[in-house]
């Protein structure tokens, strides 16, 4: 989850505005001052009435415009906060205008980045970088940078940002984090499991740190170090609700679903929604499909910024066991971008399209998730069985098509006669889809198949682990 980093407390830094009251009555300052009372009590939406209210007294002051985006954001509001910031900018030049333009352009960007818009992050953070006035929030740009160059699919520059906040600051835990999910995208294990170390040597978010080295061991087949890994974050006394998240995970994996059960609805209460997903996990486990489906859901709402392909692939294996295929569908349209799990929830995708009785559909999802992962034999048994079920017009037209295939290979032509029912003389696309933005990696519960409908070959394609896997930060 994207934070607000707390060392650069932006409603506390901006200039106060010098508004005199009259008569006992509250005039701007007031309200605004009253507004921050409120975001440092994390009263979000009441803060953002106060905001509103001082501007409503006063609509000068750059700084009101710029806390009001602040606490709209942290109400989710993306869109108004936008408005805000950009009523904040000014075109005069001097240094306190120049500081609130890259307080307000920061702004734009986080919140283009919490909604998962991040060309438009990057963007509007680069102009807050241009500026060279309040250089103490150059490191935040660069995180905020960094994290918008990953959501758009670049882990090569993620990397290198990451690189640059390591250099500038050593000791921050969540830097390393941070890489070592770049480095997973990048294959890149060991130099994964150094920086889960050297998060844990620096203590910032050691049980997450701790979970997340236990789960790339897992992955890695290291089961001795996965072992001595998990077992140290089970000695852990948590002293906050984070780290009692932590620990009730920890436990899951160890095969203690049933009894965290209680603990975890409890965190999720205290306003962790991450946790909803381990409750979808446990009750899939137990073939409880429709609660499972129901805390997913509400994970999707409340607690995941951008959820991964894993995440998706594990909704929609709960509705393919309960037969609806329609709703699975829906589930897939939803997810964007590749990541870690694609590959099984473009499986399933194809399965699903089977099942409906959509077989011409499923034939070109078939061909271009073969275009992607060619070496898969269950796939192109798959598609040896779906070739067999597609219309009369898509017969003639694979048909047209295998015919071109091999007359350009003889060196007769390359172009594919036209379908004697006047259909396309285009052959079935064998291009992989592009690639998008990876999405944060949460994985998948048990390993759940179906069974096939009569006379198909398919069944649902499980995610690799048999549990669920975190995000590199819980949070």
């Amino acid at each position: 989850m994207i934070r607000l980093r707390g060392k650069i407390a932006i409603y506390g830094c901006l200039a106060l505005a010098i508004c005199l009251t009259a008569c006992g009555k509250k005039g701007a300052k007031d309200y605004y001052e009253d507004g921050l009372k409120c975001m440092d009590g994390k009263n979000y939406e009441e803060a953002v009435g106060y905001f509103a209210k001082a501007i409503q007294e006063n609509d000068e002051r750059a700084e009101y415009f710029i806390a009001h985006g602040m606490a709209l954001i942290e109400c989710e509001r993306y869109d108004e906060a936008i408005t805000q910031f950009e009523m904040a900018v000014r075109e005069k030049d001097n240094r306190i205008i120049r500081e609130n333009n890259k307080h307000a352009y920061r702004g734009m960007g986080v919140a283009h980045l919490r909604a998962g818009r991040f060309e438009e992050a990057y963007n509007q953070l680069d102009e807050a970088a241009k500026i060279k006035d309040l250089p103490e929030l150059d490191e935040d740009l660069l995180g905020y940078q960094t994290e918008a160059k990953l959501g758009l699919g670049d882990a090569e520059a993620a990397l290198d940002g990451y690189n640059r906040l390591i250099k500038e600051n050593g000791k921050e835990a969540s830097y390393y984090m941070g890489r070592a999910s770049v480095r997973m995208l990048l294959e890149d294990e060991e130099g994964a499991i150094q920086d889960y170390d050297a998060a844990i040597r620096y203590g910032g978010q050691l049980g997450e740190a701790k979970l997340a080295k236990y789960l790339l061991q897992v992955e890695m087949g290291d089961e001795e170090g996965a072992e001595e890994t998990l077992a140290d974050v089970l000695e852990m006394k948590p002293k906050d609700n984070r780290e009692k998240l932590c620990l009730a995970v920890a436990k899951y994996y160890n095969g203690e679903g049933e009894e965290v059960l209680g603990d975890l609805e409890g965190i999720g209460e205290a306003g962790l929604k991450e946790s909803y997903y381990y409750i979808a996990s446990i009750y899939q486990d137990k073939g409880d499909y429709a609660n499972a489906i129901a805390y997913y859901t509400q994970y999707h709402e409340e607690g995941a910024d951008t959820p991964g392909a894993k995440f998706y692939n594990q909704i929609v294996a709960c509705h393919m066991a309960l037969e609806q295929y329609e709703e699975a569908l829906e589930w897939v349209g939803r997810w964007k971008g590749e990541g870690s799990g694609a590959e099984d929830l473009r499986f399933n995708e194809v399965v699903l399209y089977e099942r409906l009785g959509d077989f011409d559909t499923a034939y070109h999802k078939a061909n271009e998730y073969m275009g992607q992962y060619p070496d898969d034999e269950a796939m192109g048994n798959e598609l040896a069985f779906i070739t067999t079920r597609v219309s009369g017009k898509l017969k003639k037209e694979i048909k047209a098509a295998k015919k071109a295939a091999k007359a350009a290979e003889e060196g007769v032509g390359s172009a594919a006669p036209a379908p004697d029912d006047g259909g396309s003389d285009a052959g079935p696309s064998m291009s992989p889809e592009p690639s998008a933005s990876p999405g944060v990696t949460t994985s998948p519960g048990s390993a759940t198949s179906v069974e096939p409908t009569e006379g198909s070959a398919s069944t649902v394609k499980p995610s690799s682990a048999t549990s669920p896997k975190p995000s590199a930060s819980l949070d």
